[in-house]
């Protein structure tokens, strides 16, 4: 999504462990430019990352959150070194992985898999590849729909 198309308004998010309740869920998920995508910030906490996704808060948010959304997207920080991934992804369904080109390195990766419940692993994503390399290019055999052969 370019910047033209993504606009949510800066808000006070319902920080799961915030028990001053910075915002309502309704008051808190704001649409965007984007037809039938909302956004909900985080807001801010003084607690630590994994104090707030180990609480009940995290849960029921997610719990409320999938009553009003079909799809539901956290976008966490890195697997890691941080022991948030594990708290955050439990409340999670499925987890879609992304790695970025010529910066993730190899041991990291090795480490990441070994976090990631393979049950619910629907996917890694590549990014920041350039597209033109040799490194990453295959050779794309087509078929015929009606036969199913090459």
């Amino acid at each position: 999504l370019g910047p033209k198309e993504f606009h949510p308004s800066p808000a006070k998010g319902p920080c799961p462990a915030n028990s001053s309740g910075q915002a309502s869920f309704e008051e808190a998920v704001r649409a965007t430019d984007m037809g039938n995508l909302y956004v909900l910030g985080a807001g801010s906490s003084t607690t630590p990352p994994p104090a707030l996704y180990s609480g009940d808060r995290w849960k029921e948010l997610i719990g409320r959150s999938a009553e009003h959304f079909k799809l539901i997207i956290v976008d966490s920080p890195p697997i890691v070194p941080l022991a948030d991934f594990e708290q955050i992804s439990a409340a999670c369904d499925a987890v879609l992985a992304v790695v970025r080109t010529h910066h993730a390195r190899k041991d990291i990766l090795k480490k990441a898999s070994g976090t990631i419940d393979t049950n619910k692993l629907i996917g890694v994503v590549l990014n920041a590849s350039i597209t033109d390399s040799k490194e990453f290019r295959y050779n794309y055999y087509g078929y015929d729909a009606k036969t199913g052969k090459p």
